[in-house]
């Protein structure tokens, strides 16, 4: 009876593989790399004019913004990139109002925790960070603890504390804020406090080392660790500052704990938003601003020929006008475009996204069946789930069954 058990499991898990697939290989608009319009506070009745040249290596997108201003006023306007901290460039964005470039502010977002164009303009700018640092004189308290075989550790941490860990085996009770370590032979964990110390409860056959420093001095550790891990790079050192010392600045706000060194260490390079920050003086009357950027795409390997994926993140119930170049078709767009030549025109209002499907074929052929337009619903792949697991369960039974009979 156990060989038959054993084969129902392995044959429910070959069914469940062999069908789950069909909706994991859809493409999905969420993995799309976002394109953001920017968000601009002090004027009414704001007309974005797009244009872009869809077949060039590098796309970019012009927006041209009219603004008109009954009086000399002072406007806001925050752009949101899509990249890895540390590598944009800000040389490649440029803003100019009436011909004259203005220089913006940088700031970043916390860590980013979702999809890149599953968020709405409104949620990207409410990632930014924008916590004043801490005092960086406030205590540190970093905990090593080794064993020449085996060995437990007991702690708790003080509700105020943010915790960086390194640990790599350990239980955590959060209604008394309780860590229980196990410690193996050459294998060192430890434990950063920020704010106030932590109680050890007990430890057997663990050796404990502790370090007292300051704030500034666990930052200037991480720093040096990245400096040391990117010998002969070219790096922005002071860029990486800014992020890891605002990175540091919303975990202590905010009171996080359980938190990984690495977090800290791998903020410059993580994947998230840049805020480029614009203060602009209109005069009276009417004035023109030109944002030029990168036009950020993806490209969905699932067709061939390959299908190119050009996603517009907007504020809300933005006016806009779209005027793309190429010489290819613009495929399911979610909007309605008139083609002009080699050009795709658009004029009206967009909620919060665009998502513009560009491929040198208007019908292009899936590389693979389990494509995002044949992809079965996920109720229709429960079901035969289900039917899958009673009819495997009906055969062993029967199997069962006639066993038992025959001997």
């Amino acid at each position: 009876m156990k060989k038959f058990t054993v084969i129902f499991v392995l044959l429910t898990i070959s069914i469940l593989m062999f069908m789950f697939p069909l909706g994991s290989n859809a493409a999905s608009v969420e993995s799309v790399v976002p394109t953001f319009l920017p968000a601009i506070s002090g004027v009414n009745n704001i007309d974005f004019n797009l244009t872009a040249d869809l077949d060039e290596d590098d796309p970019l997108l012009n927006t041209t913004i009219p603004v008109h201003s009954d009086t000399n006023n002072i406007i806001k306007l925050t752009l949101p990139v899509y990249a890895r901290l540390c590598d944009i460039d800000e040389a490649v964005i440029s803003l100019k109002i009436n011909g004259d470039e203005i220089t913006p502010d940088i700031s970043y977002s916390k860590k980013l925790y979702s999809f890149p164009s599953s968020l709405s303009h409104t949620e990207v700018l409410a990632m930014k960070i924008a916590t004043e640092m801490p005092d960086l004189s406030l205590p540190c308290y970093y905990y090593s603890f080794s064993s020449e075989s085996e060995g437990t550790v007991s702690f708790t941490i003080p509700q105020s504390t943010v915790t960086f860990i390194s640990l790599s085996s350990y239980s955590y009770s959060s209604e008394n804020r309780k860590y229980d370590v196990k410690i193996k032979a050459d294998n060192i964990q430890s434990i950063y406090a920020i704010g106030a110390d932590l109680t050890v409860l007990d430890t057997s056959n663990v050796t404990v080392e502790k370090e007292i420093m300051t704030c500034s001095e666990f930052l200037n550790d991480i720093l040096g660790f990245i400096s040391y891990a990117a010998q002969g790079k070219d790096i922005d050192y002071d860029k990486i500052r800014e992020i890891i010392y605002l990175r540091f600045a919303d975990y202590i706000s905010s009171e996080q704990y359980n938190l990984n060194v690495y977090d800290l260490i791998n903020a410059p390079f993580d994947y998230g938003y840049i805020y480029f920050d614009y203060k602009i003086k209109l005069s009276r009357g009417e004035s023109l601003l030109i944002l030029t950027q990168p036009f950020l795409n993806s490209t969905d390997h699932l067709y061939e020929p390959e299908v190119q994926n050009f996603h517009i993140t907007v504020p809300a119930n933005s006016h806009i006008r779209l005027r793309f170049n190429t010489d290819r078709y613009i495929l399911d767009d979610g909007a309605s475009f008139t083609k002009e030549n080699n050009s795709y025109l658009y004029n009206g209002t967009i909620t919060d996204h665009i998502t513009i499907d560009v491929c040198s074929s208007n019908t292009p052929t899936a590389v693979y069946q389990t494509n995002q337009n044949n992809c079965c619903p996920i109720w229709s792949i429960v079901i035969l789930s289900i039917c899958g697991v009673c009819l495997i369960g009906g055969i062993v039974a029967m199997i069962t069954i006639f066993l038992r009979n025959r001997y």
